[in-house]
């Protein structure tokens, strides 16, 4: 934490907050809440980015004026494997596009729902709620709701993140157990999510009921 808040008394742009550790969502939603530059992005603790990361997200979206922009990532542990997605990377995608395609992609886990990927304007991004009894799958109904509330993204296979592996980090945590009753709450907050939205499309709801549990 000094480490932090040298940097923020030396850099106005920059703001500290100290807190009780509340984990990796809620610590996001103060962060948000505390926003008050025009876009946001996200970085976990134990990773890294690029050095020029921000600058070719910042041109992407100049050049594309998308809502979003979804990069890529390296990834330093060995033994990980990407998932395998069957997207069109370097498109940007309009709010048809995403209605129709990116979301059931996303409820197919044929796209990586990591909020680290993302530039997203803050006005969009303060709209979404954050669910606190979610134990799995956190930055995966974030990302449903987040495409259901912006009009366009682009989605680039630029690498702009370093993801790496901390054996105390919040998913290799004990609480973090894909069992029957956190599968039975996605499923419930998936489908809360679409209706709220006003998404009334069968295909998707069979999709969260054969992948998530009915």
């Amino acid at each position: 934490g000094s480490i932090c808040d040298e940097y923020a008394a030396s850099d106005k742009r920059i703001r500290v907050i100290h807190q009780q550790n509340k984990g990796l969502l809620m610590t996001r939603a103060v962060g948000i809440n505390h926003a008050r530059g025009d876009w946001i992005g996200f970085v976990d603790a134990d990773d890294y980015l690029e050095p020029n990361a921000i600058e070719q997200m910042v041109n992407l979206q100049n050049k594309y004026k998308t809502d979003v922009v979804r990069t890529y990532y390296n990834s330093e542990i060995p033994t990980y494997e990407k998932k395998s997605t069957n997207i069109t990377y370097n498109k940007k995608y309009n709010k048809e596009e995403i209605l129709n395609y990116l979301i059931e992609k996303l409820l197919l886990q044929k796209i990586e729902s990591y909020m680290w990927l993302l530039l997203i304007k803050t006005n969009i991004l303060k709209k979404i709620v954050i669910k606190e009894n979610l134990i799995i799958h956190q930055d995966f109904n974030f990302f449903l709701q987040l495409l259901l509330n912006i009009n366009s993204i682009y989605i680039s296979k630029t690498i702009t993140y370093n993801y790496c592996y901390n054996e105390k980090s919040s998913k290799s945590a004990p609480y973090y157990k894909r069992n029957i009753y956190n599968l039975i709450e996605l499923n419930k907050t998936l489908k809360n999510t679409l209706s709220i939205n006003k998404i009334n499309n069968k295909k998707l709801l069979i999709i969260i009921n054969s992948r998530y549990i009915e």
